[in-house]
């Protein structure tokens, strides 16, 4: 999804524009959804997990967020998401 102004985003959603750009804001601070500024204009998306959530979270992870993720892992099949698979590659020994 293309990042929107909080217009356009009241306009597809049908919510009041009364106090959506600082709601938008305050969920970009706590790395909720991205938001970014273009053309003169705040504009806000929605970003995937991982990449994305994740990252924004470093800065305020502690004991709970990572007992949270744990949880939240457990619940999906990484086989069936290309963005969850590790790839794996094997390198010669150097002590051969």
């Amino acid at each position: 999804m293309s990042p929107e102004t909080a217009e356009q985003i009241a306009e597809r959603t049908g919510r009041p524009r009364e106090g959506l750009e600082e709601q938008l804001t305050a969920m970009s601070k706590r790395g909720e959804i991205m938001g970014i500024a273009l053309g003169g204009a705040k504009r806000f998306a929605m970003v995937p997990w991982m990449p994305g959530i994740w990252e924004f979270q470093i800065n305020r992870m502690d004991r709970e967020f990572c007992e949270l993720w744990e949880e939240y892992a457990r619940h999906f099949d990484r086989s069936s998401s290309p963005r969850t698979r590790t790839p794996h590659r094997s390198f010669p020994s150097a002590n051969r």
